[in-house]
């Protein structure tokens, strides 16, 4: 963004195109991928950082009032997680029921601290741009669903434990993260052995019903997903 401002009645924002090439559309892997990541979670940081009460004020961002808010919404799309996975039962493959990686992740709720931070929603692969030929970090676009909410929300789309590790990395580097912060990565994605799955069952299950994204950005992404995963994006409504 170059600017903003008013003429007369008018509010107008002056933007210029991202460089780069999307990261959904390169192979990016070992080093270089890890970089990236890197650069990504401290710019997620920067986001997160940001004094919330001026997005607030503007009536263009919705989201969570405080922290009670946040574990309500929490509690409400894991139920809704549940619910579908359930509904899926011949796609689910793992050894712990749908009820129980719901619990799972339920646990790590009780640590929450942190009030409403503004996030971006979905820094996944299609909004996270790096230059083609050095695979260098250039940006992230598409804000139009910014919302305010718990910062462990923008790491969802990294599910894999490589990945959100170098996102922690970059998140981490000038500052560190409360206890509550980490304490809630690790029970809900970290510390047991499906570790790689339960944010792709949160994901796959709970991330239309959220609204954060609409149902054919999901199903655009389908293909990408395990097969239970699959199956559930198909059966969750959009809508809050």
């Amino acid at each position: 963004m170059l600017g903003y401002g008013r003429d007369g009645e008018v509010e107008y924002i002056l933007m210029t195109r991202m460089p780069g090439v999307a990261m959904r559309h390169l192979q990016v892997e070992g080093q270089a991928r890890v970089d990236a990541l890197r650069e990504l979670g401290g710019t997620l940081r920067g986001i997160h950082d940001l004094d919330p009460q001026p997005f607030r004020a503007s009536g263009h961002f919705p989201g969570d009032e405080d922290t009670q808010a946040i574990l309500m919404r929490l509690e409400r799309e894991l139920r809704r997680a549940v619910q579908a996975a359930l509904e899926q039962g011949d796609a689910w493959t793992l050894d712990i029921s749908p009820a129980d990686a719901g619990a799972r992740a339920r646990s790590g709720l009780n640590v929450i601290e942190q009030t409403p931070v503004p996030l971006h929603s979905n820094p996944g692969p299609e909004h996270v741009f790096l230059d083609p030929n050095t695979l260098g970090f250039t940006g992230i676009i598409d804000f139009g669903d910014a919302y305010l909410s718990h910062p462990a929300l923008d790491f969802r789309r990294w599910a894999q434990p490589n990945d959100r590790a170098a996102l922690m990395q970059g998140y981490t580097i000038d500052n560190r993260l409360r206890e509550s912060f980490h304490a809630q990565l690790a029970r809900d994605f970290h510390h047991h052995a499906d570790a790689g799955l339960v944010p792709h069952f949160l994901e796959s299950y709970g991330l239309c019903a959220i609204g954060l994204q609409s149902c054919s950005h999901r199903r655009a992404r389908v293909r990408t997903m395990p097969r239970w995963a699959r199956a559930g994006a198909g059966g969750v409504r959009c809508g809050a």
